[in-house]
């Protein structure tokens, strides 16, 4: 016959603080996603340095807050969306002043021989 089992004792369950993570961050990161996904629309332009801005706060909230606030990831998550998204809608914009320059000035031609 096998030995028991052993009798497990149930320990003292201790459950870690909840930290509230920092609005803005989450809307920042959001907004960043939101800039590089509407990039074509040159949206990204305006959503981008919006959500820099508020990663900016987020940050400095979160690191006055002691502790009590978390969500510096989403911060740091939006502010580089945020840029990316920019200075993807930066480069949209200047490719098609680009297109349309050499397009006016007849960069464009075709040769048929």
């Amino acid at each position: 016959m096998p030995p028991p089992p052993p009798s497990y004792q149930p320990s003292g369950v201790t459950t870690a603080p909840v930290v509230q993570q920092n609005s803005k961050a989450l809307i920042s990161m959001i907004l960043g996603i939101g800039s590089i996904v509407l990039t074509c629309t040159c949206l990204g332009l305006i959503l981008g340095p919006i959500a820099v801005f508020l990663s900016r706060g987020a940050k400095s909230e979160i690191s006055a807050s002691g502790g009590a606030q978390g969500g510096e990831g989403l911060a740091t998550a939006g502010m580089i969306t945020g840029i990316i998204g920019a200075v993807l809608s930066l480069l949209w914009i200047l490719y098609w002043i680009f297109a349309v320059v050499l397009a006016g000035s007849g960069g464009f031609r075709t040769y048929s021989y």
